[in-house]
């Protein structure tokens, strides 16, 4: 059983036991109806907190409960996930990243090969050299 029926099936009985003129149950009462209707006491949690508690020990609101189990409904309708505004990322490309593009132009307008190539190249193996000669080995 899914969330969405486990919850349906509490409304169902909750609203059953309202039409029945069930004002107060005992905590014991409503997990034994929830099992006998294909629930396991965990399910009925929802149903049960503090804010359903009747002014008689050991009780609690049938109404209280049944409000407690359609809000936890509503929050989990694809309608009401639907409503929350969603957030756009809105993805801004620096200065540096349009300054780039237009001196160097696209990747594929340049492709594999840079215009400094040979000079990198140069440099590198001149600043390797000049660096095992400070200190004193050679390849």
């Amino acid at each position: 059983m899914t969330n969405l029926q486990k919850l349906n099936t509490l409304k169902t009985l909750l609203t059953d036991m309202v039409h029945i003129n069930m004002e107060n149950l005992k905590r014991k009462e409503i997990i034994t109806a929830a099992v006998r209707n294909g629930l396991v006491e965990k399910d009925t949690y929802v149903a049960l907190k503090a804010s359903a508690k009747s002014s008689s020990k050991g009780y609690y609101v049938v109404a209280e409960m049944l409000k407690l189990v359609e809000s936890k409904l509503a929050k989990g309708t694809p309608v009401a996930k639907a409503k929350k505004a969603t957030k756009k990322v809105v993805v801004q490309r620096s200065i540096e990243q349009e300054i780039a593009t237009e001196v160097r132009g696209t990747e594929d307008e340049i492709g594999d090969v840079s215009c400094f190539s040979e000079f990198e190249n140069s440099y590198n193996e001149m600043a390797l050299a000049e660096e095992l000669s400070i200190m004193g080995t050679s390849l």
